[in-house]
């Protein structure tokens, strides 16, 4: 694995923590020695969690996994996700951000923080800054889950740049 992230050469990482925590961790530690950004997504919560804290430039937990978390290492930018409230971006010292998310009928919400996690992931990759990036992740989420299934649900990004706005 470590060997075809040198050869892809990524300009960020999304890692999640449903893959085996060794590989997990192994990319983690690729990404701070190849100085690429590391955005973790820690869901779901596992005890091992903290050990990629060290590594990564910015978290995703909701807020039960933001208080399973503890203290969190200086520098980290964090992005907490509230679901139908939107989310908080907190940014060592920076004022906190809400993201309000759009008003939408919310009919299925499975895959919203797989979309979500992607499209900041998307957004960062390509030079947003957090903040708009997180707007832009928000406002994916919020389609997400106006449809029935987590595939079906994830809009495009001509979708995301009308919600957006």
């Amino acid at each position: 694995m470590l060997a075809e992230l040198d050869r892809i050469g990524p300009d960020l990482v999304l890692l999640s923590l449903e893959a085996a925590p060794d590989a997990t961790l192994a990319a983690a530690r690729w990404c701070s020695s190849s100085a690429v950004p590391l955005l973790v997504n820690p869901a779901p919560m596992q005890p091992w969690a903290r050990d990629l804290l060290g590594d990564a430039s910015w978290l995703t937990p909701n807020e039960h996994e933001l208080e399973e978390l503890g203290t969190l290492p200086s520098g980290l930018s964090v992005v907490e996700t509230r679901g139908p409230a939107g989310a908080v971006v907190r940014v060592l010292g920076s004022a906190e951000v809400r993201v309000a998310a759009p008003r939408v009928d919310a009919v299925d919400a499975t895959g919203a923080g797989d979309c979500l996690n992607g499209v900041l992931a998307a957004g960062l990759a390509q030079g947003l800054d957090l903040v708009d990036a997180v707007r832009r992740a928000v406002a994916a989420a919020s389609l997400a889950v106006t449809v029935v299934g987590a595939r079906e649900g994830m809009p495009t990004r001509e979708e995301i740049d009308r919600a957006a706005t």
